[in-house]
């Protein structure tokens, strides 16, 4: 599943969205289709709640460790630098819908909802 973001020349994959144990995992590739150096926020200001999921009817946030750390990229990857044709990998962990949720929304604040994400379970 593939779309444009809000920012021009990128397009983001979601990759993955594969529950186990428990959690939910989610991948998205952004890729630099444009013909010249891309320079963008993936999460602006470590604000890691506008990267939701939403499954029947309930919103399910960026998981932590144990200290209070998100389960996410940390530091610099919170903003992607991307050469003509570059790309780069994003992810995260989610509590896990139930079983019988077999499909996702997932929110973010550079990008419109991606909708019916089919879970893999493992």
């Amino acid at each position: 599943m593939s779309q444009d973001i809000n920012q021009p020349g990128i397009t983001a994959d979601f990759t993955e969205c594969k529950r186990k144990e428990g959690v939910l995992n989610v991948r998205l590739r952004f890729r630099n289709v444009s013909s010249k150096e891309i320079n963008f926020n993936i999460v602006d200001n470590f604000n890691f709640a506008a990267f939701y999921v939403t499954a029947a009817s309930k919103k399910y946030f960026i998981l932590k460790d144990s200290e209070g750390t998100y389960l996410a990229p940390q530091g610099q990857y919170q903003y992607a630098k991307l050469a003509p044709g570059e790309q780069f990998t994003w992810w995260a962990k989610y509590p896990a819908p139930p079983p019988e949720v077999k499909k996702i929304t997932f929110m973010t604040p550079i990008s419109p909802p991606f909708e019916d994400v089919p879970i893999t379970d493992q």
